[in-house]
């Protein structure tokens, strides 16, 4: 304990560490930029002069300070003697990550008082301070007029936001989906995101990411376009649909300014229209990814990822041809009036190709 508490040659009588003597702060709550004043009280059941401790703010708490840049913490009048009688000095500082008080008399006068309001102080949330934290009194070292020094114990409070932390995601059995389908080069088709709840839900977000050659048909501002379907709304229902396009996967997000809710059950949730380029080709997946689902009461749930197949039908047949490894024995090439021919027509054939099983996979092309 820094001598500047005792200020004399005499050696310490007695180190003493009772339950009777502590310094606490009740727990309070606190808005996002919001300015409060904290009371530390002290019980004392032997008379002190002097005290010092460590404070640890959590992150988003700040505390005032004076014009010099120190702490500012003041002793409660109730506590100290008045008309010049009191020569208490309140020292404060920051030192690694703390805020270290010291309050002291020269001449040893004792504090007033056994009970209640000691010091105060005023410390500002930061706008993004929400949830939960941990005040921290420590290393709480007082002492007595006769040079006996009693270690109070260590003492935390919590202090809460106004604005609760982010939930814990639940995982439940509640689930979006989509069903497996075919489009070929060139074509526009309807997909449907079919949802499966249990619980009442008033929002959903996910990620939808399509394979190269696919897109998701705009609306008149240029944006993706959603709709919601029917299934899951009550009447009157103001839910809004809308996503972004952004690193190759739309960001989407369902929602109501009301927290009206979607009704549980099964049935379709959002359709939209894809368009496949001039390339598209193959079998690929789209997958809904981050899918989020929440209820009016704040409570989120993760739900599985998941995804469908999509696939050109004019040439998966030549794919899997390739990952079946069998041999084409024979290719005949016939025109639209009905010609055969083992060499291709100029314009459109229809290219039939008979394996080495027996079996046959009839293609279009151009030439």
């Amino acid at each position: 304990m820094r001598r500047i508490l005792f200020l004399t040659l005499v050696v310490l009588t007695t180190l003493g560490v009772t339950a009777e003597n502590r310094l606490y702060i009740e727990d309070f709550t606190i808005s996002p930029g919001e300015t409060k004043q904290v009371v530390v009280n002290m019980d004392n059941d032997v008379t002190l002069t002097a005290i010092q401790w460590r404070m640890m703010l959590p992150e988003g708490l700040e505390i005032e300070t004076r014009a010099n840049g120190r702490p500012k913490v003041e002793l409660v009048s109730s506590r100290i003697y008045g008309d010049g009688d009191d020569d208490h000095t309140v020292g404060t500082n920051f030192k690694n990550d703390s805020v270290r008080v010291t309050i002291y008399s020269v001449t040893s006068v004792p504090f007033l008082g056994n009970s209640g309001p000691f010091v105060t102080f005023k410390v500002t949330a930061s706008s993004d301070f929400k949830g939960e934290h941990e005040l921290k009194l420590e290393a709480i070292e007082s002492s007595t007029p006769d040079i006996v020094e009693y270690i109070m114990p260590d003492h935390s409070c919590v202090v809460t936001s106004t604005v609760p932390d982010d939930p814990e995601p639940v995982v439940g059995g509640n689930r979006l989906y989509m069903e497996d389908f075919t489009i070929a080069a060139g074509e526009t088709k309807p997909v449907t995101i079919y949802m499966d709840s249990e619980v009442v839900f008033s929002g959903l977000q996910w990620t939808l990411t399509l394979p190269e050659g696919l897109s998701v048909v705009t609306g008149a501002t240029g944006r993706p376009r959603f709709i919601i379907e029917t299934d899951h709304l009550t009447d009157d229902d103001d839910h809004t649909v809308g996503g972004n396009l952004s690193e190759g996967s739309y960001y989407c997000i369902l929602y109501s300014n009301e927290s009206m809710p979607l009704t549980a059950g099964d049935g379709a949730l959002v359709t939209f229209n894809v368009v496949a380029d001039d390339s598209f080709s193959g079998e690929h997946l789209i997958t809904l990814t981050e899918i989020v689902a929440s209820t009016a009461a704040m409570e989120e749930y993760e739900l599985d990822d998941a995804s469908c197949t999509v696939a050109n039908p004019t040439v998966t047949a030549i794919d899997n041809i390739e990952r079946r490894s069998v041999n084409v024995v024979s290719t005949r090439y016939v025109s639209p009036s009905g010609m055969v021919s083992t060499r291709p027509f100029d314009g459109v054939n229809i290219v039939v190709k008979t394996l080495d099983d027996g079996s046959q996979v009839v293609t279009r092309e151009m030439r």
